[in-house]
C-alpha cells in the first residue's frame, strides 16, 4: 500500500512522505471558485462545498486516464480502436449529464475565463459545417465509430478538454491523474512483457495475435507511449522531488519506457524524446543560474545526468535505427511494418483538394476518398498499391483536407494559442517549486502529444490523452491564478432562468441520446463480429440474423454490405437445395436476390461515393449473370463503371470486368478490361493469369508466347510481363523456358510469391527438387498462413509429388493465383 492522507481544505496533502500545501480553493474542482488574481499563488477566498455529481464527474475522467491505454473488449476481432471510442464518448457523455444536473442544482455554472475553450469550441463548429457540406453526411457526422476524424469525435474531444479544465483545477487532482496515468504505464509495460517473453498465446484472450499486438492498437503507438511516460519521469526528476523511494519509481518507470522505446524503435519518438532531453538542458541550466532555492545544488546534479543520457541515448537511436531494428527483430523475432501517404503525397492531395474544396475540404472521414481519386501512379507498383488509406502524412494534416482551409487555420491558431500559453505562464518562476512542477510538467506533456498530431497518426488512445491533459493544464493554470473564471448565475432572475434550464435541459436529453447511440454503436459492432464468425462456420442463417441486426442498429454500410454478401452466399445454397419444389426454389431465390439488391442499394444510400458499395451491387447482380437473368449483367457492369468513377486507379475494378464479361462469353471485352488493369499495374498477377487462362482456352498459348517474348525484349525489366511468359511456358510444358522466365521475374521483384511457387513447380518438373524446397520455404516465410504450401513444402521434403490429395495439381488452369497477394 502507498501511503496517502487526503488533507483537508488549508492543510496539507501528504502522499509518500512529500507535503504538497493545499489550499481552500483547491479543495473544489473550480466550479463556483472566486476569480482569483493573475498570480501563481492560489486563492485563499473560501469557496463552497463540491456537489457529489461533479465528485463522481471528476472520478470518471481520472478512471478515463487510466483505461484510455489499457480497455479493450476481447470480442472476435473487434476493433481495439472501437473499444476505446466507446468508453472514452460514454465516459464523456456521463460526466457532461452529471455536470448539467449539478449545474441546474446549483442554479449556477463556472467556467475558465481563455481564448484556447474558445477556439478549441470553433473545431467542433467547423467539422459540423463541413460534415454538412459533405457528400457523405452521414459519414461525416458520426462514422462507423472508431473513427476520430468525424464530427461526433470531434465534439467528444473538445468536450473532454472542456470538463478537464473544470475538474482539474487543483494541484492534488493534476498529482491524481499523474498516479493514474503510471498505473496504466505499469499495467501496458506488464503486458506487453508477458506477450514478447512468456509463451506464445499468454493473456492472447484470443484477441491479440501476435508478439505486436497491444493494449494501445498499432505498434508504434506503444512508442509513443512510452515516450510520452519517459518524459514525464524526465520532467518529474527534474524538478519534483529528492526523496529516494519516489525518485527510485521514476528512475524505474523511466527504465521502463525507455526500454519499451528502444524494442519499438519507432525513430520519431527518439527524434521528439530527443529535443525535449536538448531543451530540459537548457532550462536546467537557466533555471540554475536564476534560483537560489534549497534544493537548486541537488537539482543540478541530477537533471542535466538524465537529460544528457537521454540526449545521447536518442542520437544513438536515431542513427543507429537499422542496427536496433535488426537486433530487435532477430532477438525477439518481431515482425513489424506500418505504412502511412508521405509528406510529398499528402501535400499534394492537399494542393489539390483545396482547388476544387477550398473552405471546408471534401467532407471529414473522407480522406479515403481523396486518396483513391488522386493518388500517385507508382502507388500501383508498390505493395500498398490496393490499401484505401484513411489518413495521411498525420492527423493535423489529413484534418487540412477533410475540413479545409478553415479547419486548419482554426487549427493551427488553436495550436500555436497552447504555445504561447504554455511559455508564456507555465515557465513563469513560482516560489511554490511543486506548483511549477505541475505546470511545467503539464505543459510539456500535453505539447509533446500535440507534436504527434502533427507528424503522426496516433489512434484514439493518444488523442483523447491529448485533448484531456491540455484541459488538465489549463485546470491547473486557473488553479494558480492564471486565468479568471466566468460565473454565470441564473437561479435569482426568471428570464435567464427559463432559458437557461431549457438549455440545459436540451443538453441533457443529448447526452442521454448520445449514451443510447453509443450503445447502439457498439451492440452492431458486436453483432457484426458474431455475424461474421457464423458466416465463417457455414451457419449461413444465423449469420444473416446477427447481421441484420447490425445494419439496423448501426445503420452503416459496411453492415449493409456484408448482409449482401451473406445473401449471395444463401443464393448459392438454394440453388444447391435438392429437397425444394421449383415453386419454392424460385420463391426463396426472388426474396433473397431481392434482399440482397435492397441491402447492397441500402448500403449506396449511406455514401453513394463509396466505391465498395457500388461494388457491392454488381457482385449480386454478378452472381446470377450465368442463370441468364434479364438486366443482371447490364446493372452488374453499370455498376462497376461507377464504381470505377470513384476509384479510377484501381486495376481489381477492371478486372471486375473482364470477369464479368467472360461470364457473358464475351473475350474481346475480357481482354480489353484486362490490358486496362495491366496499364494501371503492369505486375497485376491476378490479370496476367486471368488472360493465360483465356489464351489457353483459345488455344493460341503458341502465339501468345511469342508476342510475350518479343515484348520481353522490348521491356526487360517489366516483371508481370516475364510472369506472364513463365505462365505461359510452364502451361505449355516447357519447364525449362518457364524456369528462365520466373527466375527473371524473382530478380526484378524478389518477394514475388507466385512467381516464386511456379517457379518452385518448374524446378520439381526438372528434377531440382533441392532449388524448389528453397522456393517453397520462401514463399511459407511469407506467407505463413497458407496451408496449402506448408502441404506441397512437406511432400517436397518427403520426397513426394508436390501435390497431394485435395490439392489442385494443376494451379496453372485456375483463374485466380494460388498465393494471394
Amino acid at each position: 500500500m502507498i501511503p496517502c492522507i487526503l488533507a483537508k481544505p488549508g492543510k496539507t496533502f501528504i502522499f509518500m512522505d512529500i507535503k504538497i500545501p493545499i489550499s481552500k480553493s483547491e479543495s473544489y474542482s473550480g466550479v463556483g471558485v472566486s476569480q482569483q488574481k493573475n498570480t501563481f499563488t492560489s486563492s485563499v477566498e473560501t469557496a463552497p462545498k463540491e456537489d457529489i455529481l461533479d465528485t463522481l464527474a471528476f472520478w470518471i475522467l481520472l478512471g478515463l486516464v487510466f483505461l484510455l491505454p489499457t480497455f479493450f473488449l476481447p470480442i472476435g476481432n473487434l476493433s481495439i480502436f472501437l473499444s476505446k471510442n466507446v468508453v472514452l464518448s460514454a465516459a464523456v457523455c456521463v460526466v457532461a449529464l452529471l455536470w448539467l444536473i449539478a449545474r441546474l442544482k446549483k442554479g449556477e455554472m463556472v467556467i475558465p475565463k481563455t481564448s484556447l475553450l474558445i477556439t478549441g469550441a470553433l473545431l467542433p463548429v467547423v467539422f459540423l459545417i463541413a460534415s454538412l457540406l459533405s457528400p457523405s453526411p452521414r459519414v461525416s457526422l458520426i462514422g462507423i465509430g472508431s473513427e476520430i476524424g468525424t464530427f461526433f469525435s470531434i465534439t467528444i474531444l473538445f468536450l473532454l478538454m472542456f470538463f478537464s479544465s473544470i475538474f482539474f483545477q487543483s494541484k492534488k487532482r493534476v498529482f491524481w491523474l499523474y498516479t493514474a496515468l503510471a498505473a496504466s504505464a505499469l499495467v501496458v509495460a506488464l503486458f506487453q512483457m508477458a506477450r514478447l517473453f512468456g509463451a506464445q498465446h499468454i493473456l492472447s484472450f484470443g484477441f491479440f495475435s501476435t508478439q505486436t499486438s497491444n493494449l494501445l492498437g498499432r505498434w508504434n503507438e506503444l512508442g509513443v507511449f512510452f515516450g510520452m511516460t519517459a518524459l514525464w519521469s524526465l520532467i518529474s526528476l527534474a524538478l519534483f522531488s529528492s526523496h529516494k523511494l519516489v525518485r527510485g519509481f521514476l528512475y524505474f518507470l523511466l527504465a521502463v519506457s525507455l526500454f519499451f522505446v528502444l524494442i519499438v524503435n519507432f525513430t520519431l519518438v527518439w527524434i521528439v524524446l530527443g529535443l525535449f532531453a536538448l531543451i530540459s538542458l537548457v532550462y536546467a541550466f537557466s533555471l540554475n543560474k536564476n534560483t537560489e532555492s534549497v534544493d537548486t545544488t541537488n537539482r543540478t546534479r541530477v537533471m542535466p545526468i538524465a537529460s544528457l543520457a537521454l540526449l545521447v541515448l536518442a542520437i544513438f537511436a536515431i542513427f543507429g535505427s537499422s542496427v536496433i531494428g535488426n537486433a530487435v527483430s532477430s532477438t525477439l523475432r518481431i515482425e513489424h511494418f506500418e505504412a502511412r501517404p508521405t509528406f510529398a503525397t499528402t501535400y499534394t492531395l492537399f494542393k489539390d483538394t483545396i482547388a476544387a474544396h477550398p473552405f471546408f475540404g471534401v467532407g471529414p472521414n473522407r480522406f479515403t476518398n481523396q486518396w483513391l481519386l488522386l493518388k500517385p501512379d507508382a502507388v500501383n507498383t508498390s505493395p500498398f498499391w490496393n490499401v484505401d488509406f484513411a489518413f495521411g502524412i498525420s492527423v493535423i494534416a489529413t484534418f487540412a483536407i477533410t475540413a479545409g482551409i478553415v479547419g486548419l487555420l482554426v487549427w493551427i491558431i488553436f495550436l500555436t494559442q497552447v504555445l504561447y500559453v504554455g511559455f508564456r505562464k507555465s515557465f513563469a518562476f513560482s516560489s511554490d517549486r511543486f506548483s511549477h512542477y505541475l505546470a511545467v510538467s503539464s505543459f510539456l506533456v500535453s505539447v509533446y502529444l500535440w507534436i504527434f498530431m502533427l507528424v503522426y497518426v496516433p489512434s484514439n488512445a493518444l488523442v483523447g490523452l491529448a485533448f484531456l491533459m491540455t484541459g488538465a493544464w489549463i485546470g491547473l493554470l486557473v488553479s494558480l491564478g492564471g486565468y479568471k473564471q466566468i460565473r454565470f448565475s441564473f437561479s435569482k432572475n426568471p428570464q435567464r432562468s427559463f432559458v437557461s434550464v431549457l438549455i440545459i435541459l436540451v443538453l441533457g436529453i443529448g447526452c442521454i441520446a448520445g449514451i443510447y447511440m453509443i450503445w447502439q454503436k457498439m451492440d452492431a459492432a458486436i453483432s457484426f463480429e458474431k455475424s461474421s464468425a457464423l458466416f465463417a462456420a457455414g451457419d449461413i442463417s444465423n449469420a444473416s440474423i446477427a447481421m441484420e441486426r447490425a445494419a439496423r442498429l448501426g445503420g452503416n454500410a459496411l453492415y449493409y454490405r456484408s448482409l449482401a454478401d451473406i445473401h449471395i452466399a444463401a443464393l448459392s445454397g438454394i440453388k444447391e437445395k435438392v429437397n425444394l419444389s421449383i415453386d419454392e426454389a424460385r420463391s426463396q431465390f426472388q426474396t433473397v436476390l431481392g434482399a440482397a439488391i435492397e441491402n447492397a442499394r441500402q448500403a449506396i444510400g449511406y455514401d453513394a461515393t463509396d466505391y465498395l458499395n457500388l461494388m457491392s451491387l454488381a457482385r449480386v447482380y454478378e452472381s446470377v449473370v450465368p442463370l441468364g437473368i434479364s438486366g443482371a449483367y447490364e446493372n452488374a457492369k453499370r455498376a462497376y463503371e461507377e464504381a470505377l468513377l470513384y476509384n479510377p486507379k484501381n486495376p481489381v475494378l477492371p478486372l471486375s470486368l473482364a470477369r464479368l464479361a467472360l461470364l457473358q462469353g464475351n473475350h474481346d471485352e475480357a481482354r480489353v478490361q484486362i490490358s486496362r488493369a495491366l496499364t494501371l499495374k503492369n505486375n497485376y498477377t491476378d490479370a496476367i493469369f486471368l488472360l493465360s487462362r483465356i489464351e489457353a482456352d483459345e488455344g493460341k498459348i503458341a502465339d501468345a508466347i511469342a508476342s510475350a517474348e518479343i515484348a520481353s525484349l522490348i521491356s526487360p525489366n517489366d516483371t508481370g510481363l516475364f510472369f506472364h511468359l513463365g505462365l505461359l511456358r510452364y502451361t505449355n510444358k516447357d519447364y525449362g523456358g518457364a524456369i528462365s522466365a520466373f527466375e527473371r521475374a524473382v530478380l526484378l521483384q524478389s518477394n514475388y510469391a507466385n512467381a516464386k511457387y511456379f517457379l518452385g513447380l518448374s524446378y520439381q518438373q526438372m528434377g531440382e527438387t533441392a532449388n524448389s524446397i528453397i522456393q517453397f520455404e520462401d514463399i511459407a516465410r511469407l506467407n505463413p498462413d497458407n496451408s496449402d504450401v506448408k502441404k506441397i513444402l512437406a511432400n517436397l521434403k518427403a520426397g513426394k509429388s508436390p501435390f497431394g490429395s485435395g490439392q489442385a495439381s494443376s494451379p496453372e488452369k485456375s483463374k485466380t493465383p494460388p498465393i494471394r497477394e
